[in-house]
């Protein structure tokens, strides 16, 4: 299965968070942002041989 689809959506979120909300609301969510960013990123899946 690619993944690719999903980094790209979890792209342009992060471009999202930085254009649309405050540095306070952005630094708000970027943990979360982060986060799921190292959930999909491409080590987790060659680490699982996706």
């Amino acid at each position: 299965m690619h993944w690719e689809l999903i980094r790209q959506m979890l792209h342009f979120l992060g471009q999202e968070i930085q254009t649309r909300l405050t540095p306070q609301q952005a630094n708000t969510l970027m943990p979360y942002f982060q986060a799921l960013w190292q959930m999909f990123s491409p080590e987790v899946f060659a680490e699982l041989g996706l």
